[in-house]
């Protein structure tokens, strides 16, 4: 996949330190490879249909076997120029690609020099286990300018949790182009969620899709096809009226 390679600047000396919750996944510690305009400047060696694209990209990361709260994502970002008008989107993932908008993420200043920004989610989200997720950031008309965001010369990462592939488009997000060797530079904040009795489907809240979990398991054990370890309230290995009585007892309860 073709990136528009134009600047290599490890600033990361000019930046204050962030403090953080815990990490989920981590590449901003890893060497930068080069740094591509974000928005509405186009890069004229590789200029787009008409010259009229603006530039958005995006990087997924995997979440491990438990469910977080979103804190926020570091960027390894900056070097802003014009008035870019910016956003930054927790999206889904539909299968390998960039899927529908989850929950925005407030856009810090993007002057200076390339060096960690954070991105904060912009109402409370959660994270469920072993999900892919995209942070995706965009530029629009009628503003002119943008900034650039870094990726890495590796595709190394720290963390439980993982670094997946990346996107980039240069139609505005018309169609997007993937890839997955050398990852965009992020760091993803969270805090573990508590556990949430009854909540099956990991919403935090216990409602009748728990219920219908349960039922469709009801009846089942641990060695069986159909088994749903979260409906085993009692970690009894089965499901039984035990664990409908344990629901039913925080039905519509909220984590």
């Amino acid at each position: 996949m073709l990136r528009f390679i134009v600047i290599v600047l490890p600033a990361f000396a000019c930046v204050a330190p962030f403090a953080h919750a815990d990490v989920l996944v981590s590449n901003i510690d890893e060497p930068i490879r080069a740094s591509t305009a974000i928005g509405g400047a186009p890069n004229l060696l590789v200029p787009t249909h008409d010259n009229d694209g603006w530039y958005w990209a995006g990087q997924s990361f995997v979440t491990d076997g438990s469910s977080y709260a979103l804190d926020s994502i570091d960027v390894v970002c900056g070097d802003g120029n014009g008035v870019p008008v910016t956003y930054a989107e927790l999206r889904a993932d539909d299968a390998g690609a960039i899927g529908a908008t989850l929950m925005t993420l407030s856009v810090p200043n993007l002057f200076g020099p390339i060096g960690p920004r954070t991105f904060v989610p912009d109402a409370p989200v959660a994270l469920d286990p072993n999900t892919t997720y995209w942070l995706v950031i965009s530029a629009d008309a009628p503003a002119n300018g943008g900034f650039y965001w870094s990726y890495a010369d590796t595709g190394f990462f720290s963390g439980a949790g993982a670094l997946a592939g990346f996107a980039f488009s240069s139609d505005s997000g018309a169609l997007w182009a993937y890839g997955a060797d050398f990852p965009w530079m992020i760091r993803v904040n969270v805090a573990s969620q508590p556990p949430c009795p009854g909540d099956l489907n990991g919403d935090r809240i216990v409602d009748l899709a728990d219920l219908a979990g349960l039922l469709a398991a009801f009846g089942t054990i641990s060695t069986d096809p159909n088994f749903n370890p979260a409906a085993d309230l009692d970690l009894s290995s089965s499901i039984d009226l035990a664990d409908l009585a344990g629901l039913l007892a925080v039905f519509g309860a909220s984590c």
